[in-house]
């Protein structure tokens, strides 16, 4: 099971929906029950052979509570959406500042693509927000 610290105070049911509804297409089931249980955070120091190791995904953002939620990043990421051209929920980001993207449009939905920054493009990640899940050390 995942464990994060520094996560914000928890989501209501009634913050989901508030939350859900303002996005264009439905989320996936899993997104939901990973919010619903974990609001953010970032995830523990893991030490392999007495060496720390460093995961990929460095912190998950909040929705609604805290200073940079989800609703903030897709704003300040509005820029980065003609070059995406792409419906897209930023909703995690490594040490280098790239960010993990849950796309949500018919075609590619549920999969997990990364941002990145510096070359402003995206490269796939995984087929769901489940699989991502799975993959972290942690899971």
């Amino acid at each position: 099971m995942i464990s994060l610290e520094e996560s914000e105070q928890s989501l209501t049911e009634q913050e989901w929906q508030t939350f859900a509804q303002k996005i264009e297409y439905p989320l996936p089931e899993s997104f939901k029950d990973f919010y619903l249980q974990h609001n953010g955070g970032y995830l523990e120091t893991l030490f392999i052979d007495g060496e720390e190791y460093a995961p990929l995904i460095h912190g998950f953002m909040p929705i609604t509570h805290g200073s940079l939620t989800i609703e903030q990043s897709m704003i300040d990421m509005q820029y980065a959406w003609d070059i995406l051209q792409e419906v897209c929920i930023p909703f995690a980001s490594d040490p280098g500042g790239n960010s993990f993207l849950l796309r949500i449009e018919p075609q590619h939905y549920g999969e997990v693509v990364v941002w990145l920054e510096e070359d402003k493009s995206i490269i796939a990640f995984r087929d769901s927000f489940t699989e991502l899940l799975e993959d972290l050390p942690y899971y």
